[in-house]
């Protein structure tokens, strides 16, 4: 029983030593040393594969990032909130990706985080940066929770497809954060 126990801690640890530095080499950069490390892990769950994702993202392969995610559905693990927000803002930076925003997007809904603001916020970005301005507004719109980044969102598309209305969404948020 007590060598048991101990094996189980043991894993526990390992499992732990080897995640993060998972971790911190995505986070620093290395995603050929943090791939390395993912592929040797003995078990694979969604923090694993969140970081791994993440680093790809943020350090500009948004497509290994992408194939990174299919691998995760492939496997059977189901992503959470924060493995969404790197794969929108993955699909958000590769050219023609609109169909892979919208099937995310979809996915999201099924699993019932539409309403978390942070992926409300990716949805908005991917969409402007594929422009996608009107589709945009009419989520912008319909969010029963705005914070300063779906402002900010509003604001670059705004200012990247239509000069004129940016006095309207200024003026329209600075009314919502004084009611606030």
């Amino acid at each position: 029983m007590l060598n048991s126990l101990n094996n189980h801690y043991f894993l526990l640890f390992s499992f732990t030593i080897i995640f993060s530095n998972l971790n911190m080499y995505a986070k620093c950069g290395d995603t050929i040393r943090a791939l390395q490390l993912f592929d040797e892990m003995p078990l694979r769950n969604v923090v694993s594969w969140s970081s791994i994702i993440a680093g790809f993202v943020q350090f500009g392969s948004a497509n290994e990032a992408l194939a990174m995610f299919l691998s995760m559905r492939r496997d059977g693990v189901n992503p959470n909130e924060f493995t969404f927000v790197s794969v929108l803002h993955a699909c958000s930076l590769v050219e023609g990706s609109m169909i892979q925003v919208y099937q995310v997007y979809g996915l999201i809904v099924q699993l019932g985080f539409e309403s978390n603001v942070f992926l409300t916020n990716a949805f908005l970005t991917a969409l402007i940066r594929h422009g996608k301005l009107t589709e945009a507004v009419e989520l912008f719109e319909k969010c029963p929770v705005r914070d300063i980044v779906s402002w900010n969102a509003m604001i670059a598309g705004y200012l990247q497809y239509s000069y004129t209305d940016v006095p309207h969404i200024w003026c329209k948020m600075n009314h919502q954060w004084c009611e606030a």
